[in-house]
């Protein structure tokens, strides 16, 4: 990983002047494991149907090189995911109970919840997940069953709960709950999720819809570093690599 950041260290530093950015660390802040880019929902508002590369799952192998890399370098915040639900791979609780054995100091995931049921909901959480965001996007059955499709409201809302009922019994404060949605002209429907919802996440976070960078500017609603502007670098789920900032 670090010969490669040498190699890549012309086109960054570009990068990272033309953010503003000249004099980041050698090192990314942020290592974003792609545990798979499968999917099981059809969003309306994600562009992912325009992805060209195969689709698969990371094996383990690969994955345990990767992150004794990180543990190597000090890289302290790994995330796992990328560009499907991370979920659809089943040895995701495991892969994440690596990371943490590893010393990796934080470990989150970003997922639409609709695998996150009680077994698999305990196993992230023994694991010691630290951080995990469900994207529900919506106060109410219908919008949500019309913007993702393929997805079942009242089986996400149910994981929420099992998740967080989980965590209660087994005395644990982590991994924590931030919960998404994205605008899509529904502002009565925000304000129904933010009131619904503020009293059982341990964050809420809003943003734009397909504005990613909507929310590099400032600094996010959330503590979670996945939204802050930090340099990132993602390792996809068949071993090839990319940067961003």
């Amino acid at each position: 990983m670090e010969s490669l950041l040498k190699r890549n260290a012309r086109p960054l530093r570009r990068l990272l002047r033309l953010a503003g950015r000249e004099r980041a660390p050698r090192l990314p802040e942020i290592v974003q494991i792609e545990a798979t880019n499968i999917c099981n929902a059809k969003c309306t508002f994600c562009p992912r149907d325009d992805m060209k590369r195969p689709q698969g799952i990371m094996d383990m192998a690969l994955y345990r090189k990767v992150v004794d890399e990180c543990a190597a370098l000090g890289i302290g915040h790994v995330r796992m995911h990328n560009y499907g639900e991370a979920f659809v791979d089943k040895k995701l609780p495991e892969k994440i109970a690596y990371a943490k054995s590893r010393g990796i100091p934080e470990v989150g995931v970003i997922t639409n919840g609709s695998l996150l049921g009680p077994d698999v909901a305990k196993a992230v959480v023994e694991a010691g997940l630290d951080a995990i965001n469900i994207s529900l996007d919506a106060a109410g059955k219908d919008t949500f069953e019309s913007t993702r499709l393929g997805l079942k409201y009242d089986k996400v809302v149910a994981n929420v709960e099992h998740l967080v009922r989980i965590r209660r019994e087994l005395g644990r404060k982590r991994p924590k709950l931030i919960l998404s949605f994205v605008r899509q002209d529904n502002s009565a429907e925000e304000q129904a999720f933010i009131d619904h919802w503020s009293a059982v996440a341990d964050k809420i976070h809003i943003t734009e819809l397909h504005n990613w960078a909507g929310t590099l500017k400032r600094r996010s609603d959330v503590n979670f570093p996945c939204y802050r502007q930090w340099l990132t670098f993602t390792v996809l789920w068949d071993g090839r690599v990319s940067l961003c900032c």
